[in-house]
């Protein structure tokens, strides 16, 4: 068996859950990601867009470069 044998690997709500200790937190980011999307036009290029919609979520969600869960 390789290294990691016996190491649980959590994704989606769960993941997110344990990363944040808010069982709300996944619903949270989907909700922003929908948000977003349907006030936007990305039609533009993939990076543009990705650029956009990061930069989004930074000023939202970030105080000073760190996730602020105080914000959702």
């Amino acid at each position: 068996m390789g290294a990691q044998e016996g190491v649980t690997i959590f994704i989606g709500q769960d993941f997110w859950h344990r990363l944040t200790g808010d069982k709300n937190f996944y619903i949270s980011l989907v909700g922003i990601f929908v948000e977003i999307f349907e006030n936007e036009n990305y039609s533009g290029s993939l990076d543009d867009a990705i650029r956009a919609l990061s930069g989004q979520i930074e000023g939202k969600y970030f105080t000073g470069g760190v996730f602020d869960p105080g914000k959702l």
